[in-house]
């Protein structure tokens, strides 16, 4: 019996699936690979921890990879590298931004945007997406986040970089009395150079995500 195009498609459909299995085992390893089953199977418990620091206390030295205030010619060099990244919704929501008076510090080079990080001057509230929890802060509250940095300049001081160079510059202005930051609990790194530039931990936020195996239909 001659097989059909269809079950053709299907046989190769298949060994497509299970190379990018043994891929992802090779690259994670047993332990990693059982890690990954367990985020898409088990629930997920949220942690999202809420920092601060008084304005204008206690500001290191700047040292590091200098940068650049609300360049747009260094977000024009912004490169989709995650699944979840897409440069014209990148631009668009990074000039909604700038028009509410929101501040980006940026790195560029010749080959793209290697950094980048947000400065709110004045913010009362925030809405957390990642645990569904709007915060609200005291009065006289700057905002530091969203901060990302290419997988290839990264370990280079970039995040600390831009931390300290944002502190230096909100200590300039008598309205801004504390400045806070958040990250998930169990970034380990980011807590690390957040706690070290004098942030204090003021709270935490939770969420208790319930994870399903992704199915295929037979």
């Amino acid at each position: 019996m001659i097989p059909l195009a269809e079950d053709l498609e299907s046989a190769r459909a298949y060994r497509q699936r299970v190379r990018q299995t043994l891929n992802k085992v090779r690259r994670l390893g047993v332990r990693g690979t059982l890690k990954s089953l367990a985020r898409r199977v088990l629930p997920e418990h949220i942690e999202w921890r809420l920092y601060a620091r008084a304005n204008g206390t206690g500001i290191d030295a700047p040292k590091g990879p200098t940068m650049r205030q609300n360049e747009w010619s260094d977000l024009l060099k912004f490169r989709p590298i995650e699944p979840w990244q897409n440069k014209s919704q990148f631009l668009a929501e990074a000039r909604e931004r700038m028009d509410r008076g929101e501040r980006v510090f940026t790195h560029a080079d010749d080959k793209g945007l290697l950094h980048y990080g947000w400065f709110a001057p004045q913010q009362t509230s925030s809405l957390f997406s990642e645990v569904q929890q709007r915060y609200e802060y005291p009065p006289g509250t700057a905002v530091q986040y969203d901060f990302y940095t290419d997988p290839d300049a990264r370990g280079q001081g970039f995040y600390r970089s831009n931390l300290v160079q944002m502190l230096r510059q909100a200590a300039a202005d008598p309205n801004i009395k504390q400045i806070y930051i958040s990250v998930r609990a169990d970034n380990g790194a980011s807590r690390h150079v957040i706690e070290g530039v004098g942030f204090e931990y003021q709270t935490s936020l939770f969420r208790q995500k319930r994870n399903r195996a992704r199915t295929t239909a037979r």
